[in-house]
């Protein structure tokens, strides 16, 4: 699959249609093998706008460690004891456990 211009254009399209529509920036080397995946499962025929969005769906399965580009949080706020952070940021919540009757811990992981 990797060598034909069509398949260029469609990773092309893919990355930037998932970093405009969903603020995502994702690794090429995950991207290739999520479209090679799609197509051997679905077929190598498919639309882009279908490609795209079973990558979506693929992403929001797939570990940040595996999938981010340049990490999810700016590397100054690992060295801060507190900060607030604004805008868009992507976080994966790893765990949910109830810690008390009223007090529900969320273990959040943050790429940096």
């Amino acid at each position: 699959f990797n060598t034909c211009k069509s398949y260029i254009q469609m990773l092309a399209a893919t990355k930037g249609w998932l970093r405009t529509t969903w603020n995502v920036s994702v690794q090429d080397d995950w991207l290739s093998a999520c479209i090679d995946w799609i197509r051997s499962e679905e077929g190598a025929e498919l639309p882009g706008a279908r490609v795209q969005e079973l990558a979506y769906e693929q992403w929001l399965h797939a570990d940040l460690k595996d999938t981010a580009v340049g990490g999810c949080i700016p590397p100054s706020v690992a060295r801060e004891q507190a900060s607030t952070l604004t805008g868009k940021l992507i976080v994966q919540v790893r765990c949910v456990r109830v810690c008390a009757c009223v007090c529900v811990c969320v273990c959040v992981c943050v790429c940096v």
